[in-house]
């Protein structure tokens, strides 16, 4: 998740809804459509395979800034099942935190890297 201004991230939008004929993006935590939300952060593909909305930036980086998590019990490989992040592809043994979204939803998960690139992105194009 490169530095986004305004103008990236309206052409990463509309080339990932000309792309394939996908739908208008959504995010990939809590299923709010672009137009409901006020910013979208993409992974780092051509085009993107997730994107996550500022407010859902903003509750992983609350959780991160609580401090250390206990352990959801969850080893990778224990059901061959690896954990990657959605956004940067990095498996749960290479990164520090990572963040699922809610169980309700799809599932979608996010590292403790990608986080801090959100939210830097954020306070730069604020």
């Amino acid at each position: 998740m490169a530095a986004l201004d305004g103008g990236k991230m309206k052409r990463l939008v509309e080339m990932t809804m000309k792309g394939s004929g996908s739908a208008v993006p959504q995010c990939s935590f809590c299923l709010c459509y672009l137009d409901a939300i006020r910013t979208l952060f993409p992974s780092p593909e051509d085009p993107p395979r997730s994107y996550i909305c500022s407010e859902c930036i903003a509750v992983c980086n609350s959780v991160l800034s609580d401090g250390p998590m206990p352990s959801s019990g969850v080893k990778p490989g224990a059901d061959s099942t690896v954990l990657r992040c959605s956004f940067c592809g990095k498996i749960q043994d290479a990164v520090k935190t990572l963040i699922s979204s809610p169980p309700a939803k799809r599932r979608s998960y996010i590292c403790d890297e990608c986080v801090a690139r959100a939210v830097r992105s954020a306070a730069s194009s604020a």
